[in-house]
């Protein structure tokens, strides 16, 4: 606390305007706490349910203009997958790795963009393992980590074209297609493009969308 005083039952404001009642002021002993009555200027204390409030919020009572400057997080440097153990649990993990991160800004959540497999990043392996194990005691989840892999691309280099013939004769009219191909890159970053170009025959347009897959 920097001044003032606050009891249980104190309303006390957040940066976005909202308010909230204190519900239990508590000396901290590890991870017990003991309550007391009144905390004051300097006192280092724990506020009961207080659930709108975000790490780096300065909490002030009415008509203080108090606000301190926010807490800028280091970048992470070390990072893992993150997997739930069962499938069954993955809204959960979800839910509860964000519950973690909101308490300790200095944790990252991504998402690999070729796999889709989420990255828990922190400031060492022993961040991230105190993490994981508040996650597996506080909200149940149990987890299966791994070392982050890059992901194998290929791409184009240079244009090239096929050319094929289709013939068929089983009675009846027969069937005959001459099929050329081209496949060439364009600027990096600007994805895939498919044209398709019919002459001198008539090609049923349900057919097209099957040839744009197997491209």
């Amino acid at each position: 606390m920097l001044g003032g005083a606050i009891g249980d039952g104190a309303m006390l404001h957040m940066p976005d305007g909202t308010s909230e009642k204190v519900q239990g002021v508590f000396d901290l002993r590890g991870r017990e706490g003991q309550k007391r009555d009144t905390a004051r200027a300097g006192d280092t204390v724990g506020l009961g349910r207080l659930e709108a409030a975000r790490t780096g919020d300065t909490l002030a009572a009415a008509g203080s203009p108090l606000q301190l400057a926010g807490v800028v997080a280091p970048q992470p440097v070390f990072w893992r997958t993150v997997m739930a153990g069962d499938r069954k649990d993955e809204v959960k993990l979800t839910a509860a790795l964000q519950k973690i991160i909101d308490e300790d800004p200095s944790l990252v959540l991504e998402h690999d963009p070729v796999s889709g497999v989420p990255w828990l990043g922190g400031q060492g392996e022993i961040h991230l393992a105190v993490a994981l194990e508040r996650l597996a005691r506080r909200y149940g989840v149990s987890v299966t980590t791994g070392t982050p892999s890059t992901g194998y691309r290929e791409t184009i280099r240079k244009a090239v074209r096929q050319r094929a013939r289709h013939k068929k004769q089983s009675g009846g009219h027969g069937q005959f297609a001459d099929v050329a191909i081209e496949v060439a890159p364009l600027p990096r970053g600007a994805g895939f493009v498919f044209q398709q170009r019919i002459t001198g025959g008539a090609v049923p347009k349900q057919y097209i969308p099957s040839v744009e897959t197997g491209i």
